[in-house]
């Protein structure tokens, strides 16, 4: 299998280069900021060619369930997200989530139609390569998507900027998460072709547990850190964009409704079709089962997912698969493969170690992959505050 998706809408996206992004973060109210936006956003809007139309879901949710105040990371359950003891280098022993009171949220229930979502419409020229060699499904692209996302960074007269301009770059690299553009990044991901099933559900232990086929960008954990520090669910704290994304390390993800803008969502009177492919190798498949029945959480197992017929590489297999839906962790919150693949933001790692899948020293590598790349992002953040005169 080899294909590639590219989305040629704009070939000069005036957003797309990190020195443009990060005009963006200084003297929003300046003369600066007024000449960048301009320019910035004169093909975006000016030019209806670039038009997007949304896809419509026949599933659609008007409410998102959160988890409550006190939900931990250390047990494989039903609504909870399982994580390894040390998730990207931290010690997640004993620490759960608190249910954040924001303006969307009543009790438990995330209202969709009071999210302040980001606006804008940035177009990207998204790319994603696929293919199968000698058991290892191999993914390489740019991580950003097929469709408009928000701006970012954030200007400050957006309703959603003080929710973000209150979180801390988890990564400590911009001064808030407000701060934080999206870029494109070398992305790389190898798996297993033919996942084996694990009776033994395995922790996450990174922030990237899946890719979005139909769009090219990556689902993140439903995990967000505050300045206390509060461990909250992000749908919960922050508003996403219209497509349910937002960036972090300047990666755009997903988060909660995180299939809106797929292209194919299928019929509303038939399984949901592949929306993505988990670091295990297991499909991870919309919100709809067999004849279109809508599943909840107790349809699913521990890991977000059950056993049953799919398309599997054109071929309708009997097999397990995830699924997608509106409640809480809205996803995967566990691996149920033997064997979990390799996820690296800076190209193919196999050069200096054998690439996966189920290479447990690959975890220090990647760390060290992660740190120099947040050092040199450091270094030109500020280069860019010396130049702007930002904070």
């Amino acid at each position: 299998m080899n294909f590639q998706l590219i989305d040629d809408r704009n070939n000069n996206s005036p957003i797309a280069s990190s020195k443009d992004a990060r005009k963006f973060k200084s003297k929003l109210f300046g003369r600066r900021f007024f000449r960048a936006f301009a320019i910035a956003t004169l093909p975006l809007y000016a030019i209806p060619s670039l038009a997007y139309t949304f896809p419509v879901d026949p599933s659609a949710p008007s409410i998102l369930k959160t988890t409550p105040t006190g939900t931990g990371f250390g047990t494989a359950a039903k609504n909870h997200v399982f994580l390894t003891d040390t998730f990207e280098g931290s010690n997640t022993v004993g620490l759960s989530y608190t249910t954040p009171s924001t303006p969307w949220v009543d009790g438990l229930d995330v209202n969709v139609s009071d999210i302040p979502f980001v606006g804008g419409e940035v177009y990207w020229n998204s790319v994603l390569n696929t293919w199968v060699d000698n058991g290892v499904r191999y993914f390489t692209g740019n991580g950003v998507p097929n469709h408009p996302t928000g701006l970012f960074p954030i200007p400050s007269s957006e309703p959603a900027y003080p929710y973000y301009a209150a979180l801390p770059d988890p990564f400590g690299v911009y001064p808030n998460a407000a701060y934080i553009p999206i870029e494109e990044y070398d992305l790389y991901m190898a798996v297993p072709a033919n996942p084996v099933y694990s009776n033994t559900p395995t922790g996450i232990g990174e922030l990237n547990f899946a890719i979005a086929t139909q769009t090219g960008a990556t689902f993140h954990v439903n995990l967000a850190v505050t300045d206390d520090p509060l461990y909250v669910d992000p749908i919960a704290a922050l508003p996403m964009d219209q497509c349910w994304g937002h960036p972090v390390m300047m990666q755009y993800h997903y988060h909660g409704y995180s299939w809106k803008c797929f292209p194919n969502q299928g019929n509303a009177n038939e399984h949901s079709p592949l929306f993505g492919i988990a670091l295990d190798g297991f499909g991870v498949y919309g919100p709809r089962g067999d004849g279109g029945v809508l599943l909840t959480n107790d349809d699913l197992d521990v890991c977000h997912g059950h056993s049953g017929k799919i398309d599997w590489d054109g071929i309708l297999t009997d097999m397990y698969h995830y699924h997608l839906n509106n409640e809480f962790p809205y996803g995967p919150g566990c691996f149920r493969g033997t064997e979990i693949g390799v996820f690296s933001s800076t190209g193919d790692p196999s050069a200096s170690t054998a690439a996966v899948p189920g290479s447990v020293p690959l975890l220090g590598v990647m760390a060290a992959l992660r740190y120099s790349r947040r050092l040199r992002k450091r270094c030109r953040l500020q280069a860019t505050r010396k130049e702007y005169g930002s904070p």
